[in-house]
């Protein structure tokens, strides 16, 4: 089956508004049709249907589809939470794997679907409260952020340590790191930093809108770390490099 999902014991079950459907050891992969003349001319049809092994994949794509089918739309973190909740506390998962299971399996599967963007805001919105959270907790990183439209002085706490940093930047900073973190992006092309440019459009918007975006900055930061922070040369080689290492938790 699927460890990260709660999924009914029963395959003749119906899906409940939170648990996934049994899909069984096989599925239908296609149906064949035949056609044949008799003796006497006339023509027979037949069907043979043709069965594969259930994958772990299948129940990603049931659950992006519940997702998607999911009311009202705005209680979607429920659904979301609810998952979680049993792949922490009945499988004794880590919290951590279970977010990137949902950043980098079921969300692409989300971007791929029609008239997805309500849901992938939504999907967008919980990785950022529940990464900033997973931070948060770990004791790595607190930031307290002030008006994001002005010169934003950055309060940067360890909880291992008793120094404290204060760092100021206008959105001018920010937009510059945008620009040479596209830069980079120029010689990479794969799956997560496709991802990395939508999450800078997406900041981008939040900060001319006047939002705040620490969440996102940290996603930023994450994604980076991922690709490899010694691939992004023009940004490595700015004097802002250093200024803006926190935000991003790198």
């Amino acid at each position: 089956m699927n460890e990260f999902y709660l999924i009914s014991s029963n395959e003749n079950l119906s899906e409940t508004e939170f648990e996934l459907r049994n899909l069984g050891n096989q599925m239908i992969y296609a149906i064949v049709g035949n056609s044949s003349r008799g003796g006497w001319g006339e023509r027979t049809y037949s069907n043979k249907t043709i069965y594969r092994e259930t994958t772990t994949k299948d129940y990603d794509e049931q659950f992006a589809n519940k997702l998607m089918s999911f009311q009202p739309v705005y209680d979607l973190e429920k659904i979301l939470n609810f998952h979680k909740d049993y792949y922490v506390g009945k499988q004794n998962g880590k919290e951590e794997k279970y977010i990137k299971h949902i950043k980098y399996i079921v969300y692409p599967l989300i971007i791929k679907k029609r008239n997805s963007e309500t849901q992938q805001e939504l999907i967008t919105d919980w990785l950022d409260k529940n990464m900033a959270d997973k931070k948060k907790n770990n004791g790595k990183l607190r930031m307290d952020f002030g008006d994001i439209n002005s010169p934003t002085q950055f309060q940067i706490n360890s909880d291992n340590s008793v120094q404290t940093q204060k760092i100021k930047y206008s959105n001018e900073d920010i937009a510059k790191v945008f620009e040479l973190i596209r830069e980079d992006l120029k010689e990479i092309n794969n799956s997560e930093s496709q991802e990395l440019s939508t999450e800078i459009e997406k900041a981008e918007s939040k900060l001319n809108n006047g939002k705040d975006i620490k969440n996102r900055l940290l996603i930023i930061g994450e994604l980076i770390k991922d690709i490899g922070i010694g691939t992004f040369t023009s940004l490595l080689s700015s004097p802002i490099y250093e200024m803006v290492k926190p935000m991003l938790g790198i």
